[in-house]
Formats: C-alpha cells, structure tokens, sequence
C-alpha cells in the first residue's frame, strides 16, 4: 500500500517553500492456506429416507461454503461412504495387491468391499503394498462408494446425491478411509489431481469430519478390538499427525457420542444434532471454521 500527499509548511515565505510532499508505503503479507478435506458419511440403513436427505444436503453445503471461484484448487475436499464396510470402488483394487480392474463376482462391475489393515500397518496411514495391504474379509458394502480430492463442485454435488442407505455401522473403516484420503502416503493410489498435499507443506491444513446416527457394531479383525476401540485409536493416530477431527452426532445413542467425542480430541470440534437443521447446522459451522483458517494461518 502506498499513499501520497501534500503538506503545508509551518513557515513558509518567498525563500521556503509553501508546501513539501509526503509519500508512505507498507507491505503486508498474507499466508492463503491450503485445505484438504475428507468427509465420513453412514449410510447404513437407519439413514434411509429424510436423515440421509438431510445429510446429503449438509454436505452439499458446507462444500459451497468451502470452496468458490477465489479459493482455486488450494481447497480440496472428498468423501467416503460406510456402511457394513467400506466399497473402494475403483481404487480398492490397488489397495489390495491387485489388478486395477478386477471383476471377481462376474457382475462387470468394480465393486471392491474392504476390511481392515493388519500387522504393521494397522493403525498408519502408510501406502498400500507387500505387508501393508488393506483387508478383504468384509461380507459386503454399501452401493454408495467415496470420492478422493477435488475442487469441482459440479462433481462432488453429483456424487453425493448418489449416496443410498442400508447395512450395519462399521464405523472405525469410515474413520480409517477419511485418513487414506488426505494421507501424503496415498498419493499413488488417487488421481494425480486428488493426490494429498505434505504433512509438512507449509501453509497446509488437514482435516476430517466424522459422522454416524449409530453405535459402530461392525468388525472383522476381532483381535484388534471392537469398532469402538478401533476408532478411538485410528483417531488417536491421525491426530497426533496434526489432522483436525471433527465429528457430528446425528441423532445417535450416548455410547456413540462418547465415541466420537474421544476421536474429536476436543469438545470444541464435537458436534451433537438432533434433528436435520441442527445437522446443516454444525456442518455449516465446521466449514465456517475451516474457512476462517484457511484465509489466516
């Protein structure tokens, strides 16, 4: 910013000059900050009909509320969809060891239903790959799938109104698969314009919401605790690597709240809606926040 004026004298005559001009500048800089954003949505069958409406129409709003023709492509957000599992859809084959297209049940379609991690990389964010595979032991997943990174609205809109209701509530894959989505480590598992930004790039912000109208009453690694247990300490992981979690109770049981209470970390990013416009609610304050944070750092 620079200003120019002009200023009389106090004495000014024949010899002085009447009028002397003052010019001034000052520089300011303003750290922009990058956002990606992953969205974990149930759609097990207690969202059927008006809930699930309701959610999608959440977020649907905070993405508008998040991303305009200012923000470019340094906001980015994504989703995935849960249920009984977690369909990875055309990303879960490389996820598992195998070939991209891999129509196993003859259907000519790539539906891939995927469990936990084991072993080493069981409660990381490390890429898929020998020893580090994700798991394929669940039973079935939901029709509705997820969506890696991306500033098109047009497209995350069209996604999520795809979303459809049935099944249980394995919760702790829905938190596992909102990490892979912002995890730097995925990159090569996600387009290249969805791929994650550095957990050390300056500037940058990672976060998720977390969602559920239910308790998670869905596992298949019995050995490393139930849903619960598996959530809390998922969240617990991704925390610690400076990701945001926030998470909304919808209409849910109290030991679900207390569940997603512990991932938030902190009262202030736990949200408890009972009814659809208290959902749209806290999904608009969670964007607001995240707004606020990506302009000032």
């Amino acid at each position: 910013v620079t200003s120019d004026c002009t200023m009389a004298t106090l004495i000014g005559g024949s010899i002085t000059p009447h009028s002397m001009a003052v010019a001034n500048g000052a520089t300011s800089k303003a750290n922009v900050t990058k956002l990606d954003l992953a969205l974990m949505l149930d759609v097990s069958g207690s969202m059927r009909g008006t809930k699930l409406a309701d959610l999608k129409t959440a977020a649907i709003t905070a993405a508008y509320t998040l991303i305009d023709p200012s923000t470019g492509d340094r906001v980015r957000i994504s989703f995935v969809s849960y249920s009984t599992s977690v369909h990875a859809g055309a990303y879960g084959n490389a996820a598992l060891g195998r070939p991209v297209y891999d129509d196993r049940d003859g259907d000519g379609l790539d539906k891939v239903c995927v469990s936990e991690r084991t072993g080493i990389a069981a409660w990381e964010d490390d890429d898929p790959a020998f020893n580090r595979w994700v798991g394929d032991d669940a039973s079935s997943c939901p029709t509705s799938s997820l969506l890696p990174l991306t500033s098109n609205l047009t497209l995350f809109e069209r996604e999520i109104n795809k979303l459809t209701a049935g099944g249980g509530t394995a919760g702790h894959l829905g938190i596992a698969w909102s990490w892979y989505l912002v995890a730097p480590d995925w990159s090569s598992i996600w387009p290249t314009t969805s791929a994650p930004h550095s957990y050390s790039e300056p500037h940058t912000i990672k976060a998720v919401i977390l969602m559920t109208d239910g308790q998670f009453n869905r596992r298949y690694e019995f050995s490393q605790g139930n849903s619960n247990q598996q959530a809390r300490r998922l969240c617990r992981e991704m925390r610690d690597e400076n990701v945001l979690v926030y998470a909304v109770a919808f209409q849910a049981p109290n030991n679900a709240k207390n569940t997603l209470r512990n991932c938030a970390g902190d009262d202030s990013r736990f949200f408890d809606a009972g009814n659809g416009s208290e959902l749209l609610d806290a999904y608009a304050a969670i964007a607001s926040q995240l707004s606020a944070l990506t302009i000032v750092d």
